[in-house]
């Protein structure tokens, strides 16, 4: 009776009716959800991907897109960088880039001349941050060396002014000439008096260290390798008159291209002396400067 009073009330019953009559749409509705939520659950690279889709914003401005062309321009100038290197190398230093990881490098410096470090080979890693070369790369010793920590990130000073002309090779040469720089209490460092800085350079000749996994460590050895055919012997310490006549020149152990040399009393000057005559391919060396280095940070190549 109500409904035929009000025939509005009457049209709104029987299409509600009619809905209702319809159960299957609503249970294919809800079982097609369920299916999907399964599917998501099944396999979570899918359920990233609808996750990534559902926001409109990245679509919009090609977010992804803009990230990968960046990534790709630091990897063409990392790629750049490691041919300039390899087709114009240094006497100074090496670098050999890690095949799984472009954004990593295993390198190798040599002592600078003139200085505690000098015949000293000293390994180590770059890492290069995404952001490169806007940003400097960092650097991680591994070898025991008297001025930097290992296996620690280390700070070089003149990296600060960084600029993005400059390129890894004008980092290793800022590295090589801070070693011998006073430690001043920055990021990494360590402090040893100049005969124990000597004792590790001549220690560091012996042997590459061992890091990382048998791939990497083929690197550090091809570096090692490298490095020595390029140092010259170890520079001999001059023992004064009294020393030679009172027989006090012995016990000094010089490790020459992986040669030992032992002086023991006055007559091992003469022994010291002929170090000098020494040479991996029997040449005579040239002769070592002792003037302290001079290098600009940017260098001209």
């Amino acid at each position: 009776m109500e409904l035929d009073r009000y025939p509005a009330m009457k049209r709104i019953r029987e299409e509600y009716s009619e809905i209702e009559s319809k159960p299957s749409d609503v249970r294919v509705g809800s079982t097609q959800i369920e299916q999907n939520q399964m599917e998501l659950h099944r396999y979570p690279g899918m359920k990233r991907i609808r996750k990534i889709k559902s926001k409109p914003s990245d679509d919009r401005f090609g977010l992804t897109q803009i990230i990968e062309s960046i990534l790709e321009r630091v990897r063409r100038r990392l790629a750049e960088e490691y041919r300039a290197i390899k087709s114009n190398p240094s006497d100074d230093f090496d670098c050999r880039m890690l095949e799984r990881n472009p954004y990593e490098w295993q390198f190798g410096i040599r002592g600078a001349s003139g200085t505690e470090f000098e015949g000293g080979v000293y390994h180590g890693r770059i890492q290069f941050p995404e952001e490169y070369p806007s940003k400097p790369p960092s650097f991680t010793l591994l070898t025991e060396n008297g001025r930097f920590k290992t296996h620690n990130k280390i700070r070089i000073r003149r990296l600060n002014d960084w600029l993005p002309s400059w390129t890894v090779r004008d980092a290793l040469y800022a590295l090589i000439d801070e070693m011998p720089t006073y430690p001043d209490g920055e990021l990494g460092s360590v402090e040893y008096n100049k005969e124990e800085t000597r004792d590790l350079a001549i220690k560091s000749r012996a042997a590459a260290p061992k890091f990382g996994t048998s791939e990497r460590q083929k690197l550090i050895d091809e570096i090692h390798k490298y490095l020595l055919s390029k140092s010259p012997p170890v520079p001999v310490p001059q023992l004064s008159p009294s020393q030679a006549s009172n027989g006090r020149g012995g016990g000094y152990v010089v490790n020459v291209s992986g040669n030992i040399f032992h002086a023991t009393n006055s007559n091992g000057v003469g022994i010291l002396g002929s170090m000098n005559e020494f040479s991996d391919e029997g040449h005579k060396p040239k002769k070592v400067k002792l003037s302290w280095p001079k290098r600009r940070l940017c260098r001209q190549r």
